[in-house]
């Protein structure tokens, strides 16, 4: 999450943020503390289903982990009052496109189960765009 100080900022301690200056939430360091999500440094495609298992008899627990949900523990979409306010279409929009890939394609990478390198651009992460997916049109019955 990146933001741009617009004037002078001073916080509580004294510290002062001049105009015009960059400021990023670390959201890898979140994502990635094994503190906050058990085996974080691992994929887990349940990962989110499982923490809300664990928490069944709570009500706001599976809002706190829906996709769309914003926390300081996952900061995605950003936090607060500056969210992504197109989350919502955002997100249904990319369960449509994996249901409809899942449904009618076997995918796979390039090299099978080597996961291609992430790109590393000042503050962001992206996956590599010369990686190569391979496609196969799945034959229904």
């Amino acid at each position: 999450m990146m933001r741009k100080t617009t004037k002078p900022f001073t916080f509580s301690n004294g510290m002062v943020v001049p105009g015009g200056t960059m400021i990023y939430a670390a959201s890898d360091p979140v994502h990635l503390d094994s503190a906050i999500y058990p085996n974080a440094d691992q994929f887990g495609g349940f990962r989110f289903e499982r923490l809300t298992d664990q928490d069944s008899d709570d009500k706001d627990v599976d809002l706190r982990y829906q996709l769309v949900a914003t926390s300081a523990d996952y900061l995605a979409w950003g936090h607060g009052k500056h969210a992504c306010p197109g989350r919502f279409f955002a997100a249904a929009e990319l369960k449509m496109i994996l249901g409809y890939l899942i449904l009618n394609y076997d995918l796979r990478f390039e090299q099978p189960g080597v996961r291609p390198s992430a790109c590393v651009f000042e503050a962001h992460r992206f996956a590599d765009g010369k990686a190569k997916i391979q496609f196969k049109c799945r034959e229904h019955p």
